[in-house]
């Protein structure tokens, strides 16, 4: 298994989403994020899916966000 699946198995657990079937309602796009890091000389994956929020307002993103 996976980083990936894992996060999901574990997101299904916690009860951290519900499925809902699509009717018109606005969405957020998500990504994933993995993070690679050696412990005690063995690589570790980790994985986290995060919601990319900032394509709600891009108004509010051009205004805040730093060139």
């Amino acid at each position: 298994m996976d980083a990936k699946e894992k996060e999901l198995e574990n997101m299904k657990k916690n009860n951290v989403y519900e499925l809902e079937k699509y009717k018109g309602q606005a969405t957020i796009s998500s990504r994933w994020i993995i993070i690679e890091k050696y412990k005690e000389g063995k690589k570790v994956v980790k994985a986290h899916l995060v919601a990319r929020g900032f394509e709600e307002d891009s108004d509010k993103l051009r205004t805040l966000t730093h060139v």
